[in-house]
């Protein structure tokens, strides 16, 4: 039998960076009721693995704004985030809990919070109002 030379692997307890982003983007449709969901986008360029959180307007033939940017190595962390509601420049988080930190400022900021409204604002103006007899 062969001597075996790797290590022992289990699996990490360590949320990713896209499972953060996917998690937060289930949250945004339950809250807006819909009107407004949020949706990730995953690519990746040479090593680095790209991830966009947008915001989707499905009354609006699915218009798509992206809000942030996330960016990372096959390490995980550091991460680089584009605020781009803000349009500020990209920082960098390196740890889990700097990027939960990160995304709470962003997600729940006065920007966020009117661009959402705006969305859903559109969204009801662009439904038909139903039909009642």
């Amino acid at each position: 039998m062969p001597e075996d030379f790797w290590p022992e692997i289990t699996p990490g307890k360590m949320a990713t960076p896209v499972a953060l982003l996917r998690e937060q983007a289930g949250l945004l449709g339950q809250k807006t009721r819909n009107l407004v969901v949020g949706e990730v986008r995953s690519g990746q360029k040479g090593e680095e693995f790209t991830h966009n959180l947008n915001l989707v307007a499905p009354a609006l033939g699915r218009y798509t704004y992206t809000a942030l940017t996330i960016s990372h190595g096959i390490a995980l962390y550091p991460v680089a985030i584009q605020n781009r509601v803000r349009q500020t420049r990209p920082f960098v988080v390196r740890s889990e809990e700097e990027l939960k930190d990160a995304l709470k400022d962003i997600l729940s900021s006065e920007e966020m919070k009117h661009l959402i409204e705006a969305l859903i604002a559109q969204s009801v103006a662009a439904t038909p109002e139903p039909v009642t007899s």
